[in-house]
């Protein structure tokens, strides 16, 4: 063999090596989470045909809450459903919940005042019966026409994100805006493009970051305290790739859940963004979804994930690998 078949040969060899090695990184990430469908959130006639809706976890107390139009049922950490409330005129329009350390329960919800909407927090006690009832102030004069549908508590600051509008307030516990967050210039977007390209999906992690999905941009992004942002994904069908995202979240070892209503799937990335599984896909198998609205994790490690065809709410067990 002369030394020109020695050389093409040897780079065979070095693309075969690189090929396995590869495929090898690969099979590492996908070994580093798996899951496998528990149950759906049911009462005692069978599974609750929820048709979307917010799912919200109570952490210390283990109990899952669902809002779906204008009532909130409470569930167990078996998944079984324990109390409800709701469809009452002192909690008004409830757009969304939290629970504070305290186990108040936190409502945001419109009020009709003339012809015109008053937004509020309404604090509850476990039973949902209304003990406080905390107005909005000091909202920017920039943000007069602030319409937020969801909020997130996080150690004692309550986030208020207007996700048609792409603004974000934050409010003490008393009501006052400490904080405004325009993100049409954060993500070098221009005023035209305000009503155009919205949130699909928002939440705060631990540590402050708001993170927040533009399904128009087939785009995730991760916004930290200092400002600092950092933005993922590109549209396609293959897995890892974004068709028409909604929630985003962060699980309990730092990875990033983007729910996907094109694909019917929530997606798992490492918190370098690197993709690591699909969970889902349509169907009518037990761990199928059909397009997948909010996603919630407890300190169990249990997904638990809203979905349209009255599919109701799935629960996962997570599994991590070192």
């Amino acid at each position: 063999m002369g030394k020109s078949g020695l050389i093409k040969n040897l780079a065979f060899i070095l693309i075969a090596v690189f090929i396995v090695m590869a495929t090898s990184i690969s099979q590492v990430h996908a070994a580093t989470v798996n899951t496998f469908f528990l149950y759906k959130l049911s009462d005692f006639t069978g599974v609750t045909p929820y048709m979307g809706g917010k799912v919200r976890i109570d952490r210390d107390r283990k109990e899952i809450y669902v809002l779906h139009g204008n009532t909130v049922k409470i569930y167990n950490d078996k998944g079984m459903e324990i109390y409800r409330f709701g469809d009452s005129e002192n909690l008004g329009r409830m757009q969304d919940l939290a629970v504070d350390r305290e186990g108040n329960i936190l409502i945001f919800s419109y009020f009709e005042k003339g012809h015109d909407l008053e937004m509020a927090v309404i604090r509850c006690n476990y039973r949902g019966d209304p003990i406080g009832r905390t107005a909005i102030t000091g909202i920017p004069s920039d943000f007069i026409d602030f319409r937020p549908s969801g909020m997130v508590y996080r150690e004692g600051q309550i986030y208020l994100a207007d996700a048609a509008n792409l603004r974000i307030v934050v409010i003490d516990m008393n009501g006052q805006v400490q904080k405004s967050i325009d993100l049409l210039p954060i993500m070098e977007l221009k005023e035209k493009d305000r009503g155009n390209v919205q949130m699909g999906g928002f939440s705060v992690d631990t540590a402050g970051n708001i993170l927040f999905t533009l399904p128009v941009l087939f785009s995730a992004t991760v916004l930290a305290p200092d400002g600092q942002v950092s933005s993922f994904g590109e549209s396609g069908s293959l897995p890892g790739k974004f068709a028409v995202v909604s929630d985003i979240i962060r699980d309990n070892r730092g990875n990033i859940l983007v729910a996907d209503r094109g694909k019917s799937v929530v997606s798992i990335y490492d918190s370098s963004f690197q993709f690591l599984r699909e969970i889902g896909g349509r169907g009518n198998a037990p761990g199928s979804l059909i397009v997948p609205q909010e996603i919630a994790i407890d300190a169990d490690d249990r997904m638990y994930v809203t979905q349209l065809g009255n599919r109701g709410v799935s629960v996962f067990r997570m599994m991590y690998y070192n």
